[in-house]
């Protein structure tokens, strides 16, 4: 099911005879690594989501190695993963730096995976949780 905001989903559900209410439990699936930033407020995205293999995010990435001398494991014993283009913190830096809207509204702004956007939807925008 495409899932466009929890409206659609809602009306999806009704019109093949489900009560959404009766739902207790969902599977979601998708690219850990693709990060999205949507509003606290509204829970739409402020910009479009960073899919895994996006490589916008390679300026930052050198300028990451080169102040670690080239060790692309730097932060490995921390977080077990690779200055690379894949890292999600370096795709929120890409949003804040490169989206004057998310940088000039960062206390309204979440950021997180796809997993945690729908959830966050799918709540009534109750419930923000991500790893």
């Amino acid at each position: 099911m495409c899932i466009r905001d929890r409206y659609d989903v809602v009306e999806k559900l009704k019109n093949k005879g489900i009560n959404p209410s009766s739902i207790i439990t969902i599977g979601i699936t998708n690219q850990r690594e693709t990060t999205v930033a949507w509003s606290k407020t509204t829970g739409q995205p402020y910009y479009n989501a960073i899919v895994w293999n996006d490589l916008r995010t390679a300026d930052i990435c050198r300028k990451f190695l080169d102040k670690y001398n080239n060790n692309a494991y730097h932060f490995q014993s921390i977080n077990g993963l690779l200055i690379n283009t894949y890292f999600t913190a370096f795709k929120i830096r890409w949003l804040i730096e490169n989206v004057p809207e998310i940088a000039n509204n960062l206390d309204d702004v979440y950021f997180g995976t796809i997993d945690a956007w729908v959830k966050y939807n799918l709540t009534n925008e109750k419930e923000f949780s991500t790893d």
